[in-house]
């Protein structure tokens, strides 16, 4: 006996449905931030993330830190990398990153100088940035500059 028209056309709409790969689940989409990102050491951020992922968890230099969508950290003077990890509901991961830079400075000079004679200061910037410029500021007036050499040793004056 055939088979009615309406069962089929129901058989191929289902083996065609069956040949159609199911759609794999798509991995979070994420943006994450820091505020500050740089500043003077001790620097006290807030890393906040934001997108459609199900959980959050916070790393820095590899070791996991904190879990949410908002952390806060207070970094030791140096560069420092900071990765979310985000996950799907179904288990897929993205990963982000972003570089907060913490920043310590120290400064040495004459403890007694002459009027009108120079001074010489010298000093250390940590992380080492090569080639920045350094200035002495007086009552909001640059009295000297310098430029920071490597290792991160300046001397203005």
């Amino acid at each position: 006996m055939p088979m009615p028209r309406a069962v089929r056309r129901l058989v191929v709409l289902v083996l065609a449905l069956a040949a159609v790969p199911a759609a794999g689940a798509a991995p979070p989409t994420v943006q994450v931030g820091a505020s500050p990102q740089v500043g003077r050491a001790p620097l006290d951020s807030t890393l906040v993330a934001s997108g459609d992922a199900s959980s959050y968890r916070w790393e820095i230099g590899g070791a996991a830190v904190g879990e949410g969508p908002a952390l806060r950290h207070v970094f030791p003077a140096g560069r420092h990398q900071v990765t979310l990890v985000a996950l799907s509901a179904a288990g897929e991961e993205t990963r982000q990153s972003v570089t907060v830079s913490a920043f310590s400075l120290s400064l040495r000079g004459p403890r007694v100088a002459s009027y009108r004679s120079r001074a010489t200061f010298s000093g250390r910037v940590f992380p080492a940035l090569p080639g920045a410029r350094v200035a002495l500021e007086r009552a909001g007036r640059v009295v000297a500059r310098g430029r920071v050499r490597r290792g991160g040793r300046f001397a203005i004056g």
